[in-house]
């Protein structure tokens, strides 16, 4: 079994629409290994900002979240597009797919 560590400073990226479940994952991560969490920002009709995401991806960047379906609010997140645009990096991706099967 691997065991995946963090850089201090690191970036976690997540979507508006995260579990509470995983925030407190990432809270917990924050602490123990001086994470940042930063959110994806929306545009207007509530979809993540690709362009933002293309502009500031780095390999600071240490893990990436993404919920695919968020329950309650008709988003559809670009799980495909998002995973384009961090394909290159020395991230985690992680997409919560828990709601699609369902929705």
């Amino acid at each position: 079994m691997s065991r995946y560590t963090f850089n201090r400073g690191s970036r976690v990226w997540v979507t508006p629409y995260e579990y509470a479940g995983s925030l407190m994952f990432f809270i917990n991560a924050r602490t123990a290994f001086d994470l940042k969490i930063e959110i994806i920002p929306t545009i207007e009709n509530g979809d993540l900002d690709l362009e933002w995401m293309v502009t500031n991806i780095d390999e600071d960047v240490a893990i990436v979240s993404l919920v695919y379906v968020p329950s309650n609010c008709g988003i559809v997140n670009p799980a495909y597009e998002v995973g384009k645009i961090v394909a290159e990096m020395p991230c985690l991706y992680i997409v919560d797919a828990c709601q699609a099967v369902g929705q």
